[in-house]
């Protein structure tokens, strides 16, 4: 068996390939190299003939393994892998790539004598390769990073949005599906004035980064507030292709700074509130008493009389919205005790029902028959004005449903009336003390309810209706259970 295969005649044409060409005997020695295989090496081809290349050139980590393979191929027990990748080691101490083909060489008698590989240099391209991975591995902890951290959306540069991560839909409310393809006038508050995002499109058109707040509406009609940054990307004219927005949830923090503002307008109020207590109601009560006095020794036929009682009505008026900011601006801490909901609710009803021009109204109470602890006198204050709402909403005639459930521990109850409903642009003010789409009252009353419902621990506002008219739905702690003797 000849321990060289006989290719020498071809040196010369070996040398002009750009590929290494390497043939090993069946002992894994080297017996024949071209100029390119020598280049990568470090040695003139000549000095590497008869060396043994597993022992030399493969790193020791790799030569067991790739002596084994190598005689299990002379043995005819390895199949051959026409292609495959490992490291050799140079003269000075560096590792190169090389990727193999492979084929077997076969003596006279058509015995395996070697291998015959062709190699190509490939270390720069791995490394190219594996920068490229560990970058997108970055990439990809970064975006997982951020999604943790922040609220993502990316919209083209139409604002249509492409992609939402699961904080945005968790803050919103809305699904994934529900998203992608909308605008973000899907979650547009109304809060802001068109030259606000006027002034946004503007800047992040000119390819410029645009920071700001914005209040935002959920999917459920609830406001949340982001802090938000928007990138453009730009393509190679410089101009916006697609944008990026990071956001990060200050609703909370909005809280604080509105409930601050309110301590203080309420700590002025008050101070107001002790003003007008002495200087108005004190006096209105005299002038009312004096007015009594006077109608009771006209003659009973005294047209007068009905002077004096439509005075004395308007005086009560007026007496009643300051008994209103009184209450708002120095609010009575609740005296809890427990409350039977559906009663309470049930006695306000008919109290309200006493009124000559809200005698068309039915109120019909569904549910739970849940027990609070609460406060019975704020919670009949509430409730009276809820349906006084209501009802003056539907002008005198008209059903008005209330709910009661248990929702997750806490008492839920929904007031729903089949008026007109409440008009999108006005629905955040609604609550706000001194707001009023009528002629008179204070406005206080919804921001008196929502003073007493907090003071409660509980929830107030105005949620979604199914079919027309307005929902004002509260939550309340339920009474915890009687502990067993």
């Amino acid at each position: 068996m000849s321990d060289s295969p006989p290719l020498r005649d071809g040196q010369d044409f070996l040398d002009i390939a750009e590929v290494i060409i390497l043939a090993l005997d069946a002992r894994g020695r080297i017996s024949l190299i071209n100029r390119k295989g020598g280049q990568v090496l470090g040695y003139p081809p000549q000095e590497l003939i008869g060396r043994d290349w597993i022992e030399e050139f493969v790193p020791e980590r790799l030569r067991e393994q790739v002596r084994e393979v190598h005689r299990g191929l002379i043995e005819g027990r390895e199949q051959l892998a026409e292609r495959f990748e490992n490291p050799v080691v140079t003269r000075s101490g560096d590792e190169r790539v090389i990727a193999w083909h492979n084929a077997l060489l076969r003596d006279g008698e058509g015995r395996i004598s070697g291998t015959l590989s062709s190699g190509e240099d490939v270390t720069e391209q791995r490394q190219v390769e594996d920068e490229l991975r560990k970058s997108l591995k970055d990439l990809r902890d970064i975006k997982q990073a951020i999604d943790q951290a922040a609220i993502v959306a990316i919209t083209d540069r139409k604002g249509i949005i492409h992609y939402v991560n699961d904080k945005f839909c968790e803050i919103s409310k809305y699904p994934r599906e529900e998203l992608l393809g909308q605008d973000h006038r899907i979650v547009n508050s109304g809060h802001h004035p068109k030259a606000f995002f006027r002034d946004l499109w503007g800047t992040i058109g000119k390819g410029r980064v645009w920071r700001g707040e914005i209040r935002n509406r959920a999917k459920d009609g609830t406001i949340y507030w982001v802090d938000t940054t928007i990138v453009p990307f730009l393509d190679a004219d410089g101009k916006p292709y697609q944008y990026l927005a990071i956001r990060s949830d200050i609703t909370a923090r909005k809280q604080i700074e509105e409930e601050l503002r309110n301590r203080e307008a309420l700590h002025q109020l008050g101070q107001l509130a002790a003003v007008v207590a002495h200087e108005v109601k004190n006096p209105l009560a005299g002038i009312a008493g004096a007015l009594q006095i006077i109608r009771g020794r006209l003659p009973g036929d005294s047209v007068d009389r009905e002077v004096i009682g439509s005075i004395l009505s308007r005086i009560d008026g007026l007496n009643e919205k300051v008994q209103d900011l009184l209450r708002y601006a120095r609010p009575r801490r609740p005296e809890p005790a427990p409350v039977q909901l559906a009663a309470l609710i049930r006695d306000t009803a008919r109290l309200l029902r006493r009124d000559p021009g809200l005698r068309g109204v039915e109120v019909e109470i569904t549910g739970d028959d849940l027990q609070v602890l609460a406060d019975a006198e704020q919670l009949r204050d509430v409730f009276q004005n809820l349906l006084l709402n209501a009802a003056q909403a539907m002008d005198g005639k008209g059903r008005i449903e209330v709910s009661l459930s248990n929702e997750d521990g806490r008492c839920r109850v929904a007031v729903a009336d089949n008026g007109p409903g409440v008009p999108g642009e006005i629905r955040e003010r609604v609550f706000e003390p001194f707001f009023t789409t009528r002629n008179y009252g204070t406005g206080l009353g919804l921001a008196i309810a929502r003073q007493v419902v907090e003071a409660h621990g509980g929830w107030i506002g105005l949620v979604p209706a199914d079919t027309g008219g307005a929902v004002v739905a509260l939550e309340l702690p339920l009474k915890p259970p009687e502990p067993r003797a």
